[in-house]
């Protein structure tokens, strides 16, 4: 499956520089680098996620005084 992403240029120069580092090709590089972020939020192991727009869940309120 084919995908575009529009990346800001530090970004995608990064990518770049990893790929030509890795001696792998730039799709080699972006689903490496998806997927390490993916498994980073829990998504491919199958966890929940909140919406198809909203895939990361708001963090929860982690202690200290309760929000009113």
């Amino acid at each position: 499956m084919r995908v575009e992403f529009s990346l800001p240029p530090a970004i995608a120069d990064a990518v770049y520089t990893y790929a030509d580092s890795a001696d792998i090709t730039l799709s080699q590089a972006g689903s490496e680098l998806l997927k390490l972020a993916l498994s980073q939020r829990g998504i491919d192991r199958g966890e929940s996620i909140e919406t198809p727009l909203n895939p990361v869940a708001p963090a929860q309120n982690s202690g200290g005084a309760p929000k009113t």
